[in-house]
């Protein structure tokens, strides 16, 4: 009977010890997965932060902006005078042509596009966000017609009598022309500098103490004609 009482004691105590370890080893194990699970959490919000940021941040700006997306920072008007013409052949030969001479004066709008903006850092409880402005690009061109004239139009020998024709043309040679001369002038750069500083103001005044707004030079596009 002693003997029988022993070998239920041992095992008793064997059972409650390796209970204890079984526990020990599951409080263990669950600490590490979520410590681990914590961690890659962590890592994930830095490698891949969550593009509500940039929502917010967007939403912010273009509130004060009165929910505009597209931030026109910079203008400039400038002319053009272009020179276009047209032959009348028969056959091989030309029996005449038609000049035109028009003079271009237009406004040249460059922007920014605020849908395309990104929240590299966001901490509100800081006071502190870093924001990527999109390059810089022309958002309108205008040609101004009552500025705007025909300086010459003549023909010679056999001309076509293609005035209308011809002047839609120079109208849009000129508009091509005028946006060329706006890039040569900086424009794009002074949107950048623009843009960059007006960002700053919205978000100080939105209470963020540190604020960085980075601005990316324009790209080779960017003095396309729009539309």
């Amino acid at each position: 009977m002693t003997s029988t009482r022993t070998w239920i004691q041992m095992i008793l105590i064997a059972a409650s010890r390796l209970f204890q370890q079984g526990t020990s080893v599951l409080i263990m194990g669950t600490a590490i997965l979520l410590t681990g699970w914590y961690g890659f959490r962590l890592l994930e919000a830095q490698l891949f932060p969550a593009a509500t940021t940039s929502v917010e941040v967007r939403t912010l700006i273009t509130n004060e902006l009165r929910s505009r997306s597209e931030l026109t920072t910079a203008s400039v008007a400038t002319k053009a005078t272009v020179v276009v013409s047209q032959d009348r052949k028969l056959g091989s030969f030309s029996i005449g042509d038609t000049h035109l001479v028009y003079e271009g004066v237009g406004d040249v709008q460059a922007g920014i596009n605020i849908s395309q903006l990104q929240a590299r850092l966001l901490d509100r409880a800081q006071g502190r966000i870093h924001v990527l402005l999109p390059p810089p690009q022309i958002t309108h061109v205008s040609l101004n017609v009552n500025r705007s004239s025909v300086l010459a139009h003549y023909k010679r020998w056999f001309g076509p009598d293609v005035e209308l024709e011809l002047k839609e043309r120079a109208q849009r040679e000129a508009l091509h022309q005028i946006t060329m001369e706006a890039c040569t002038q900086n424009l794009l750069q002074v949107t950048n500098q623009n843009a960059q500083q007006l960002v700053e103001k919205i978000l100080e005044t939105a209470g963020y103490q540190e604020v960085i707004v980075e601005t990316q030079i324009p790209t080779a596009a960017a003095c396309n004609d729009p539309g």
